[in-house]
């Protein structure tokens, strides 16, 4: 059975109108029948809990468990797209 790591960005997208993407809206159709996996992320005790220290901790864990797991990758992130085709990991597309 095929497995697809999904980002905060993709899942949010399913959720709130105003977060809506085409590659989102595709992705809910394709991930049919797949196993979706999401890292588990704890809840930031920091008062910036969107800083770029937390968001790399965030991206890296979205990538680690998709190398752990060998799981393509489905995110809307730029930078995370970029360190998952330098680490080997499939984007799910």
């Amino acid at each position: 059975m095929i497995q697809v790591v999904v980002d905060a960005a993709v899942a949010l997208a399913w959720c709130f109108p105003d977060e809506w993407s085409e590659y989102a809206d595709g992705m809910a159709v394709s991930l049919e029948g797949k196993i979706i996996q999401v890292p588990a992320l704890g809840a930031s005790k920091s008062p910036m809990p969107f800083s770029r220290r937390a968001q790399d901790a965030t991206d890296a864990a979205y990538l680690d468990l998709s190398i752990r797991t060998g799981a393509a990758l489905a995110t809307l992130d730029g930078k995370l797209q970029t360190a998952a085709e330098i680490s080997g990991v499939a984007l799910f597309t």
